[in-house]
């Protein structure tokens, strides 16, 4: 029989490719939605979708997916499980709304936290035919590397990296592997979409923090407007081939950095100082540097 995989955030970008690859590959996909015109959309694609309704800022709809899940792939169990729903909140730190700040972890961090765990059983049950489980928990480089106005994001990417090396280490016993998959910039919706939400944050400051951050802000949604076009950004399909090709291996590794530009930034950390990173990102992300006291000298 096919093996099973559940992806979420299923919809667009990376989830969308990620679930018709699998479905490709002979896999029996559960793909996760919050749109029911999404899951419709995904069915009419490719055979082998299931589209399963979530929404990982609320624990109830985590467990009654997990549940439904677990029924559809009965004792054969889930082969494979794709934690990708996500993101992105643009806000001044010290502006940022507590309550847009927790669904923020809610989403990127809880929640599939959660959903994980609520679907061991159904993990356990295919690790147990002598095929190990994979959990790929789709993660930034923005984990490796923080930069202004996302910095809520990136801890949070952050934590669910730390998160994925715990689970690496505590599933194995159970012939499941947990695996962190670092893409770069994609030309997705995902990015697309910046532009306006970091405009629509500028208006939502109150004014002081429209006098102080407004002109680095509309900076960052200019930088993010030429993203999608750079000759890094790779085709979502691209990646979701790498990480299905990734699952097919026999033996993985705990952390997959895919693309041009997370290489760079992991590269860049290793082997830069923080001060001239510190002044690359100055000069970068067009930060006005009004301290009189330098505070990161070599």
């Amino acid at each position: 029989m096919a093996r099973s995989a559940f992806v979420t955030g299923a919809s667009s970008g990376l989830g969308r490719a990620t679930a018709i690859a699998f479905a490709t590959a002979g896999f029996n996909v559960l793909a996760g939605v919050r749109r029911t015109e999404d899951g419709e959309s995904l069915r009419h694609a490719v055979d082998r979708i299931h589209p399963i309704h979530i929404d990982l800022a609320e624990t109830d709809a985590i467990h009654a997916a997990a549940a439904e899940v677990d029924r559809i792939v009965g004792q054969d169990g889930l082969a494979v499980l794709v934690n990708n729903a996500g993101y992105t909140l643009f806000s001044p730190i010290e502006h940022a709304a507590p309550a847009d700040v927790a669904r923020l972890f809610d989403v990127l961090l809880f929640g599939p936290s959660h959903l994980t765990n609520a679907l061991l059983p159904a993990l356990k049950r295919q690790a147990s035919s002598g095929t190990r489980s994979r959990v790929f928990n789709i993660i930034s480089w923005a984990s490796l590397d923080a930069g202004p106005f996302v910095g809520h994001y990136a801890a949070a990417k952050a934590a669910f990296l730390r998160l994925t090396e715990a689970q690496h280490y505590e599933f194995d016993r159970y012939g499941i592997d947990a695996v962190a998959i670092v893409p770069g910039l994609m030309k997705t919706p995902f990015v697309d979409g910046a532009t306006a939400r970091i405009t629509a944050a500028v208006t939502g400051l109150p004014a002081e923090g429209v006098a102080a951050y407004r002109t680095d802000l509309l900076h960052l949604a200019s930088m993010s407007k030429t993203a999608g076009a750079s000759l890094m950004a790779r085709a979502p399909e691209a990646i979701a081939r790498r990480i299905v090709g990734i699952a097919a291996r026999r033996q993985v590794r705990l952390q997959y950095n895919l693309g041009v530009d997370t290489m760079v930034v992991v590269l860049m950390n290793s082997l830069l100082p923080f001060c001239l990173l510190r002044r690359m990102k100055f000069a970068m992300f067009g930060l006005a540097r009004r301290e009189k006291v330098r505070t990161a000298a070599c």
